[in-house]
C-alpha cells in the first residue's frame, strides 16, 4: 500500500509544471493593478509561487476578462 502511494506521488511530480518567470511577472502586475484590498492583494501574492503553469494561465485569465 505504501509503495502504490509513493508511486503516485512520484508520477503526479512528474507532471507539474512550475509557474513561469513571465506568468509570476504578470499575475503580480495584475494582482497590484486590480486588487484594491490589500490584505487580500498580499494572500494572492503570497500564493503566486505555488501556482502551477496551467493555474496560473487561469488566473491570468480571471482576470483579462
Amino acid at each position: 500500500n505504501g509503495a502504490i502511494t509513493e508511486g503516485a506521488y512520484k508520477t503526479e511530480e512528474a507532471y507539474f509544471e512550475a509557474i513561469t518567470d513571465k506568468q509570476k511577472s504578470y499575475l503580480m502586475e495584475l494582482i497590484q493593478g486590480n486588487v484594491a484590498n490589500e490584505d487580500e492583494r498580499r494572500q494572492l501574492e503570497t500564493q503566486i509561487d505555488s501556482l502551477s503553469k496551467n493555474e496560473a494561465s487561469e488566473a491570468i485569465q480571471s482576470f483579462t476578462k
